[in-house]
């Protein structure tokens, strides 16, 4: 299908960078102009590579870039303490910073598929451009930043200069935790030395960890060595253009010239290379790991470079541990933030990255000593043992944390087909599971005391059995279950299956309300039931998979959140009357109305729309205001930035959306999958361009005219795989014709809402193709 594209709205696209790049202007449709202050806050977007990262926005004037850090994620606290300041741009006159300059025009964008950020400034007489990445790689780690200035204007400008005041300081300083700045040759050298304080066992505990920077600038093909990088102008004239290459260079290895000596030879490249040689390399490896994944193209491009945006920023918050981190104000590595960054990488075939996830986890719980909420990303991995014994691993966070930990697995396998890390870690994850203690609690998981929708008057109640945990719990043990009895061990998978039933009961017996068909929120801590309605656990069976589609309790508790937790702004309430509410709360509603066959399950689909900010990545709370659901900022005490960079609620949030087009549901050690597109009313056409399933993959292509729906799957192996296609039609009035000709489908079956589901079995070799049309009336 044909590649959408957006309209070109930068002020200036005629600088020679831009016709040397061109792909500089393939600008992702959520770049902005800005028109006014005061849209700036939420306006920022993240870039990094597993070992460094930096933020870019407009939260301060001229282009700065904020929170660099790396490259260790953490530290002496929970609260990241490598964070630099800031990255800080600032244009002079007659040198004496900062000029308060008047601009006039803004825009910031994101180049389309990759962590690469262009900012334009104008005033109408001068135009600052920047050009920012991360470069993939860790030889060197390198901030890279190209700034151009051009007069635009009518007349000369006079003494001006560009400073760029670069990492002043470390932030979060504490015990054992300082810096110092020394010169080194024409640069600037930063030492920091972090004491690390880890729960773990010797010899771990107080280790000291050593990284140097080196900031440099060429300017005009000279270097110049500056606590701030100054490129002095004493006259531009119009349409005359100055470019400075700017970088920061991290050597983590604690040799004192290392990253100078990396300063040095980078200096060279650029010298022998061009300055936008490092942007190349950059776009090239961006689009390399975007050619390995599946590619999804639509008639709505905001939509299909939302998607983008969000995987962008999956493999951004990607440690080179293999954890996911949030980096934003915090970091560490996650059980439930992970769900976001999972889901998206498992439905964009990226199974690697998976893997290593659990990789992490697995080692890290060892590590550590215990199951627990999150780990530090530079905790020293260690391997268990053979025979480690995990039924004695200590508990240390109950509720979904250790059930989380279970659903991961089965997961992986539905997408892979790939049994082996759960074979391997059989013991491990059935100790996560039954270290709970179930029968003490009456067969009802408890609550964690940090769920994310735990805000306001919603956290207090987060005592006793939770609904929402006890879902996940049956989830975890019916995955489990069915991986252990494709291992063979029956005794483990009766066991595992009916444990799940015992929790199922209960939440039946103990919290299902009749008079009001949904469930309760809970048993307190006193065994009082809580009738409160609280949506996460009224959504949470049909989004994991605790419930099937056909299931009535869980039908009628997701339609109670459409009809008394939505409000007209298509926010979803946590609990009744209180304004703030959990990012994904509109994604989990979604997944639910999908597998429904809800008819206004695209109207929902439009209010996850509304939900994504200027960055399009979903942030931690929610509220509303005149323009709808907003990112709630001024709840959140820690940061004035409401969370925009959030891994979890994005990542669940997107699969949601892709879930609802697609339908995919995988078995891939079967080699089979389930389909079931919805193309939105006023679509075309939408692609998913190498679908994976274990180690084949296939595309589907829906199109929509001349009365008809038509749906094109290929295969391209090497496996021949079996897909049901199911196509919900309005009425029974409808017709089929497969590859040309009449076609029955293999089953028709009424939905809930009045329409009626044809599913089709679909045989797709490789190379071949199977065209499905469906028309509804005369």
């Amino acid at each position: 299908m044909r590649q959408p594209q957006t309209k070109r709205t930068t002020p200036h696209s005629d600088l020679d960078i831009f016709q040397k790049l061109p792909w500089l202007l393939d600008a992702s449709a959520w770049g902005l102009p800005l028109s006014a202050a005061g849209l700036d806050r939420d306006a920022f977007m993240l870039g990094g590579n597993g070992r460094l990262s930096a933020r870019l926005g407009w939260q301060t004037p001229y282009c700065t870039l904020d929170r660099i850090l790396g490259p260790y994620f953490d530290g002496y606290a929970f609260y990241a303490s490598h964070y630099f300041r800031q990255d800080h741009v600032v244009l002079a006159r007659d040198w004496q910073p900062p000029l308060d300059w008047q601009t006039t025009q803004h825009y910031l964008w994101r180049v389309r598929g990759t962590a690469i950020f262009v900012t334009q400034d104008s005033d109408g007489a001068l135009e600052l451009t920047t050009i920012n990445a991360v470069l993939p790689g860790a030889d060197p780690i390198c901030l890279y930043r190209l700034f151009i200035l051009r007069n635009v204007g009518q007349g000369p400008v006079l003494d001006f200069g560009l400073w760029v005041d670069a990492l002043p300081e470390v932030m979060y300083p504490g015990p054992g935790h300082w810096s110092r700045i020394e010169p080194v040759g024409n640069g600037r050298l930063l030492e920091t030395v972090t004491e690390y304080r880890l729960s773990t066992k010797p010899p771990y505990q107080g280790d000291l960890q050593r990284f140097r920077v080196a900031v440099r600038g060429l300017v005009g093909g000279q270097t110049r060595g500056l606590q701030a990088l100054v490129k002095p102008l004493d006259r531009l004239d119009p349409g005359q253009t100055v470019e400075v290459a700017h970088y920061v260079i991290v050597a983590p290895d604690g040799v004192a010239a290392s990253a100078n000596s990396a300063a040095n030879l980078f200096e060279q490249r650029l010298a022998e290379k061009g300055l936008s040689e490092p942007l190349k390399e950059a776009r090239a490896w961006w689009l390399d790991w975007q050619r390995g994944g599946t590619q999804f193209t639509c008639s709505d491009v905001r939509v299909q470079d939302a998607v983008d945006a969000v995987m962008v920023l999956e493999k951004v918050c990607e440690h080179f541990t293999g954890g996911f981190t949030v980096i934003d104000d915090y970091t560490g590595c996650f059980f439930r933030d992970s769900e976001g960054p999972f889901l998206t990488m498992l439905n964009s075939g990226r199974f690697h990255e998976v893997r290593r996830g659990l990789d992490f986890f697995y080692q890290a719980d060892y590590t550590a000593g215990k199951f627990t909420n999150s780990h530090l990303l530079d905790l020293p991995l260690l391997e268990p043992p053979s025979g480690y014994d995990w039924s004695q691993h200590h508990l240390d966070t109950p509720g979904d944390v250790p059930n989380l930990r279970v659903w991961f697995y089965p997961l992986y396998h539905a997408f892979t087909g790939d049994l082996e890390p759960a074979r391997a870690r059989f013991d491990y994850l059935k100790a996560s599971l039954l270290n709970q203690d179930f029968a003490a609690n009456g067969y009802l998981a408890t609550w964690s005391g940090d769920e994310t929708y735990g805000v306001g008057p919603i956290g207090p109640m987060r005592k006793g059995h939770s609904a929402d945990n006890s879902f996940i719990a049956i989830a975890a043990a019916r995955g489990l279950a069915d991986l252990a009895r494709r291992m063979g061990k029956e005794a483990d998978a009766t066991e595992l299956e009916h444990l799940a039933e015992q929790i199922h009961q209960s939440v039946e017996a103990n919290l299902w309300l009749e008079d009001e068909s949904r469930y309760a929120m809970r048993l307190d801590k006193d065994g009082r039931l809580d009738r409160t309605a609280s949506s996460p656990g009224l959504m949470e069976p049909l989004w994991i998979g605790a419930a099937t589609d056909d299931d009535d309790h869980a039908a009628r508790s997701l339609e109670y959140v459409l009809e008394h937790l939505r409000r007209p702004s298509g926010l979803v309430r946590t609990i009744p009357d209180y304004e703030y509410t959990f990012g994904h709360a509109v994604g989990m509603l979604l997944v639910g109305l999908a597998r429904l066959d809800h008819p206004r399950a695209e109207e929902v689909f439009h209010d996850l729309l509304r939900h994504l900010p200027p960055s399009a990545v979903c942030g931690e709370y929610y509220t509303d205001d005149a323009r709808g659901p907003v990112v709630a900022a001024k709840y959140i005490s820690y940061t004035i930035y409401g969370h925009l960079a959030r891994i979890w609620e994005a990542g669940v949030n997107i699969d949601a959306l892709l879930f609802y087009l697609s339908g995919y549901g995988p078995h891939a050690a079967e080699g089979r999958a389930a389909l079931k597109p919805h193309l939105p009313s006023g679509w075309r056409e939408m692609a998913f361009r190498n679908l994976r399933l274990g180690d084949s993959c296939f595309d589907l292509e829906v199109a929509r005219g001349r009365g008809q729906m038509r749906y094109r799957l290929r295969g391209h192996g090497p496996r021949t795989l079996n897909i049901s296609l199911a196509a919900i039609t309005k009425t029974g009035d409808a017709s089929a014709r497969l590859n040309g000709r009449a076609a029955r489908p293999a089953t028709v079956k009424p939905t809930r809402y009045g329409g009626q589901r044809w599913t089709f079995d679909l045989e797709l070799g490789a190379g071949q193709t199977q065209t499905l049309q469906i028309r509804e009336g005369a």
